[in-house]
């Protein structure tokens, strides 16, 4: 059977626990003066109200939602994250109007998912457009790691994607998931146009952190940058 993976968690969790702790006092104290009120609101439950002003000849103004990740449903029926599927669905249902940023995958273009807009950035030929979907990327670099040499496309144009999106739509809220490395793609969104950033772990950034240690660093960047966080 095995040892406990429960253990193993625990082991991991506690680790990084160590690896921040002389950051507390400085997170939270940022996360106090920077939060901001629409970060708050995302916190409580995703209870997104409507903003008191309106454009003229459009109507009630809807919070907007950018929503970063490096796997998004490519087609109807595509069984890709269907838990990300769902929440972009629920904060369509609260009244938002959201957008997705991803990567492409082999050279997939622009589309739309349940009517709403999924933007694809390119980072390679598509032929070599595979870092993610289908497995996760960290699985796919162990087996070939060559797909590394991808890396810093991967985030440039994805930043340079996230910068024109954000100047066009401007967003009310930019949401990343899996912070490493999507918070290098949003950053540069958020500061320059001051749109509060929510960053989403979801685990694989503890595996990273206990088997390659100069990422340490990175993540304690990262979780500085944040006006909320989820994980």
């Amino acid at each position: 059977i095995g040892p406990d993976p429960r253990n193993e968690t625990t082991f991991i969790i506690n680790d990084m626990k160590a690896s921040m702790e002389p950051l507390d006092k400085t997170l939270m104290k940022k996360k106090k003066e920077s939060r901001s009120k629409f970060a708050r609101q995302w916190l409580q439950g995703f209870r997104i109200p409507r903003l008191p002003h309106a454009v003229p000849g459009t109507g009630p103004h809807k919070m907007k939602v950018l929503i970063i990740g490096s796997v998004y449903p490519r087609f109807d029926s595509d069984a890709e994250v269907p838990w990300l599927r769902a929440s972009v669905a629920h904060l369509r249902k609260a009244g938002a109007e959201v957008r997705v940023l991803a990567p492409a995958y082999k050279g997939l273009r622009s589309h739309a998912i349940d009517g709403v807009p999924v933007t694809r950035f390119r980072y390679a030929p598509a032929s070599l457009e595979i870092l993610t979907h289908e497995e996760g990327a960290p699985s796919k670099m162990a087996k070939r790691p060559w797909l590394q040499l991808l890396a810093i496309p991967y985030i440039l144009n994805g930043m340079l994607q996230c910068l024109r999106l954000a100047r066009k739509e401007h967003f009310d809220i930019i949401h990343a998931h899996w912070p490493f490395p999507h918070c290098f793609i949003a950053l540069p969104a958020c500061r320059l146009f001051h749109i509060p950033l929510v960053l989403n772990f979801h685990g694989a950034e503890l595996l990273l952190l206990r088997k390659k240690k100069w990422i340490r660093p990175f993540m304690k960047f990262i979780i500085g940058q944040g006006d909320a966080i989820f994980a």
